[in-house]
């Protein structure tokens, strides 16, 4: 019998704006909001139709981002397939997640902050161990987000740029695009001399994306399409490279907070 997800979700509000995320996996399966142009709803985020498929195409945290001998990959770690808690909290805007990880030496958190014309997601780790004589934790962090694209495929005539260029301009490689579209993920190393991107999807929507590691620039972010889907993944990552996945270190006692703002322009 194949294992199905746990489906239960939690959902932030804010005046029109509204968020849902997957307790399993700490999936954020929605994020609609008010887009300031048009006044209009906008979903900013992508989920598959199942919300029971334990690999729901949606966005979620990667620690480690990828996986030991895959380089960059779309494995991204136990925190994915864990329950999630949700954590009480008088606001309706700002949901509090743990991860369900057994004795594991880290701890994970997951944060959902909504507000009229964005959200914001913000994940921590901490290492649990004691800061005196504990092991630092040699990981890699990552914010896997499936931003919805609508429903024109991209195209010549119809491309999803980057802050204004093609991404193939962006990334200074001919074909990235096409390579990109057709399931190939591509690290953007540029992300990280800006910490944000304005995004133009192949329907004529903006999204702006910033991001931060500790309130620090990120390393880059990783870019990817699921094939024939109605999603544009741009990863905020720190950690990873093609030859590790274990670049970022946590000191004993310490946190990593990865930030990711998600904003309809």
């Amino acid at each position: 019998m194949t294992h199905r997800a746990d489906p239960a979700l939690v959902m932030a509000n804010h005046g029109n704006s509204s968020a849902k995320v997957r307790l399993f996996g700490g999936h954020v399966v929605s994020a609609r909001v008010i887009n300031p142009r048009t006044q209009k709803p906008q979903e900013l985020l992508y989920a598959g139709q199942d919300l029971t498929d334990p690999k729901l195409r949606a966005s979620h945290f990667g620690c480690p981002a990828g996986a030991d001998g895959f380089g960059i990959s779309n494995k991204h770690g136990a925190t994915r397939y864990a329950d999630h808690e949700i954590r009480i909290s008088e606001e309706t805007d700002h949901l509090v997640l743990r991860a369900n990880l057994g004795k594991a030496a880290i701890g994970v958190t997951r944060e959902v902050i909504l507000d009229d014309n964005s959200v914001g997601i913000m994940d921590t780790v901490t290492n649990l161990r004691p800061p005196s004589g504990g092991e630092s934790e040699e990981t890699s962090l990552l914010s896997h987000l499936y931003l919805r694209r609508g429903s024109v495929t991209p195209s010549s005539e119809h491309p999803i740029t980057l802050n204004g260029e093609t991404i193939d301009d962006t990334l200074r490689e001919k074909g990235a695009a096409q390579r990109i579209v057709d399931g190939t993920p591509h690290l953007w190393t540029g992300f990280a001399d800006i910490n944000s991107a304005m995004i133009g999807m192949p329907d004529g929507s903006r999204i702006e994306l910033t991001a931060s590691i500790n309130g620090e620039p990120v390393d880059g972010a990783l870019l990817w399409a699921p094939p024939g889907e109605d999603a544009f993944c741009v990863e905020p990552v720190v950690g990873l490279t093609d030859e590790s996945n274990r670049g970022y270190v946590i000191p004993a006692g310490s946190l990593g907070m990865l930030v990711a703002t998600i904003e309809a322009v």
